[in-house]
């Protein structure tokens, strides 16, 4: 059933590319430092969030292993704490 929609979505997402493609076939020109270059405002969009998308994801990613080094030093702590709280309850009342 997962597939079936996976399949439904990814043809509804092709579709909506598609015509968003030919809605927004003006040629616009793109100025940067070098030179200047002609081409589909909708090409312009879709890499310019291509691009958004893959910066954030790398910003994201040095959070998620700042987080995940962190969660590694804590269940180290945890495990230590238990030890010493086995052997804690395992000694004699005196």
């Amino acid at each position: 059933m997962t597939k079936i929609f996976t399949i439904v979505l990814v043809v509804l997402m092709l579709i909506l590319a598609l015509s968003f493609s030919v809605i927004n076939a003006h040629h616009v020109q793109l100025n940067y430092y070098i030179g200047q270059l002609d081409i589909p405002l909708s090409l312009l969009v879709i890499v310019s969030l291509i691009l958004g998308s893959l910066i954030g994801a790398l910003l994201m990613f040095r959070s998620i292993i700042g987080l995940r080094l962190e969660l590694a030093k804590s269940r180290r702590a945890v495990k230590v704490n238990e030890k010493e709280l086995h052997h804690l309850k395992t000694l004699p009342i005196k």
